[in-house]
C-alpha cells in the first residue's frame, strides 16, 4: 500500500546500552563496549541479561545479522587502506585498529581468568553477578572463529556498521532499523526518529521509528541519510563509498599548527609557534561582542579539520589563513593560498583524476579497490572543483563602487580586496 508522508513505516525498542550519555564516551570505545555485551548475551556462557531474547524485535534481529560482515579496520590489509593515499582514510584506520586490539587483548584477559577461577569461586560469582565480562569470557579473538557469528572480530563489525549516533541523545542499536538502506536527497525517502533519551536512564524504554518524508509508492525501497559524514568515515564504519556523496569533505590542513606553517613556509619553532597560536585565536576571538559582552574565546580544537567541501570553503579556513597572513605580513591573499594547497593535496596523489576515472569504470564491483578508487575520484573532483572556482572568483574583475567614476587602472587589486571578493562566493 502507499505510505504517505509522516506515517510510520517502521518502529523500533532501543538496546539498553544506549543508556551511554551522549558526550560521554567516545565512539569507537562504545562500539568496543557494546560489541562485548551483544557477546554475552547472545552467545556468552552466561547471559546476564535476558532483554535480547525477551523481545521479538532483538530475536528476529539476531536472524538477520549477517554470518560475515569485513570493514576495513578487521579485514582489510594495511596496503589496501594505504593504496588510497587519503591520510583521514589511514588516520582513522590505525585509529580503530588499536582500539579494536585492546578489545581483543581485554576478551583473551577475562577468559584467562574466567578459566582459572575455582568452581565454587565462580559458582559465587554467577550467583553475585559481580563478574566482569563472564559472558564474553571465550569468544574468539583470532583466526577464522573470530570473524563469524559469536566472535569478537564479528561483534565488533556488526556494532560498528549498524549503531546510530545522535549527537544529543547517545549511541544506540535499534532492530530492524539497520536493515534499511543508506541514500541522499530525493532518494532518502524517510527519516529517523529517535526518542530514546528515556533509554539513557531506564533499559526498556526509549523508541526509533522511521518516519516517511514524502509519499512513498507501493514497492518502492524505503531509505534514509544515515548520516552527514564524510566518505571515507563512511568506509571505515559501515563499509561502503557512495557514488556520490554530497557531504563529503577534504581536509587541507587538520589543525591549526598545519595551517600555520604553510602561511609561514616552514617549520616553527615551539616558541613562535605558541606565540602565533596565540594570536589567531585572540584575533579570531575579539574582545567584545555587538552587544558589549565578553565572547567565549577560541580555542584549537576551534580550527580542527579545516577543510573544503562540495558547499564551499570552510569559514574557519578562511579565518585562520587571513590571520595567520596578516600576521606574517604575507602578500599572498587567502585565495592564492588555497590553490596552492590545493594544488600541493592533488600532488600527493600518484594518479590523476582521469586516470583513476577509468580504471574504476573497468574495475569489479563490489570489490575494495572499487570502494578505494570512488573515495580518490571523489576527493579529487572536490579539489579540483574548489580550484577552478576559486581561480575564477581571484581572476574576476572587481566592480566599482556604487555611484563613483570609473577608473582605469592596470594595477593588481589588494590581497585584502581579493579576500573580500573570495568570501562574498565562498564562505558558508
Amino acid at each position: 500500500a502507499r505510505l504517505e508522508r509522516k506515517r510510520h513505516a517502521w518502529s523500533a525498542p532501543v538496546l539498553r546500552s544506549a543508556r551511554e550519555q551522549a558526550g560521554g564516551i567516545d565512539s569507537a570505545i562504545w562500539t568496543g563496549k557494546l560489541a562485548g555485551a551483544l557477546l554475552g548475551q547472545m552467545y556468552g556462557r552466561n547471559q546476564m541479561d535476558h532483554e535480547i531474547t525477551m523481545s521479538k524485535h532483538w530475536e528476529m534481529w539476531r536472524k538477520s545479522l549477517p554470518v560475515s560482515i569485513q570493514l576495513p579496520p578487521t579485514d582489510w590489509t594495511d596496503v589496501e587502506v594505504y593504496s588510497s593515499e587519503i591520510r583521514e582514510l589511514t588516520t582513522e584506520y590505525e585509529f580503530v585498529r588499536k582500539l579494536n586490539n585492546k578489545v581483543f587483548d581485554a576478551v583473551a584477559l577475562l577468559t584467562k581468568l574466567y578459566d582459572e577461577i575455582s568452581s565454587d569461586e565462580l559458582a559465587k560469582l554467577e550467583t553475585l553477578r559481580d563478574f566482569p565480562g563472564r559472558g564474553v569470557a571465550g569468544s574468539p579473538v583470532d583466526g577464522a572463529e573470530a570473524a563469524e557469528p559469536g566472535g569478537v572480530a564479528w561483534a565488533l563489525n556488526i556494532v560498528s556498521s549498524r549503531a546510530f549516533d545522535e549527537r544529543d541523545q547517545g549511541h544506540y542499536l535499534a532492530p530492524g532499523i539497520d536493515l534499511f538502506n543508506h541514500d541522499y536527497g530525493e532518494a532518502a525517502c524517510a527519516r529517523l526518529d529517535a526518542e530514546i533519551g528515556t533509554a539513557l536512564h531506564d533499559p526498556y524504554h526509549g523508541q526509533v521509528t522511521v518516519v516517511a518524508d514524502r509519499d512513498i509508492d507501493a514497492g518502492e525501497e524505503i531509505k534514509f541519510t544515515y548520516n552527514r559524514l564524510p566518505s571515507e568515515v563512511l568506509l571505515i564504519y559501515y563499509g561502503f563509498v557512495p557514488e556520490q556523496n554530497p557531504y563529503d569533505d577534504v581536509v587541507l590542513f587538520t589543525d591549526l599548527v598545519e595551517a600555520l606553517e604553510f602561511v609561514y613556509g616552514g617549520y616553527l619553532s615551539p616558541g613562535d609557534r605558541q606565540k602565533a597560536i596565540s594570536y589567531v585565536l585572540d584575533t579570531a576571538s575579539g574582545d567584545i561582542s555587538m552587544e558589549g559582552t565578553m565572547i567565549a574565546k577560541k580555542t584549537e580544537e576551534d580550527f580542527h579539520r579545516l577543510k573544503i567541501s562540495n558547499e564551499g570553503v570552510d569559514g574557519r579556513l578562511i579565518q585562520a589563513l587571513q590571520i595567520s597572513r596578516v600576521m606574517m605580513d604575507k602578500e599572498e591573499s587567502v585565495g592564492e593560498l588555497l590553490v596552492k594547497r590545493i594544488t600541493q593535496k592533488l600532488r600527493d596523489f600518484s594518479t590523476t583524476l582521469e586516470q583513476d576515472e577509468s580504471e574504476l569504470a573497468s574495475v569489479e564491483a563490489g570489490s575494495r579497490k572499487e570502494a578505494i578508487l570512488r573515495l580518490r575520484v571523489s576527493k579529487k573532483r572536490i579539489l579540483l572543483m574548489a580550484k577552478m572556482a576559486i581561480q575564477g572568483a581571484l581572476q574576476a574583475p572587481k566592480p566599482p563602487p556604487q555611484g563613483a567614476a570609473k577608473a582605469k587602472s592596470s594595477s593588481k587589486p589588494s590581497a585584502e580586496e581579493e579576500d573580500e571578493d573570495y568570501e562574498e562566493v565562498f564562505l558558508d
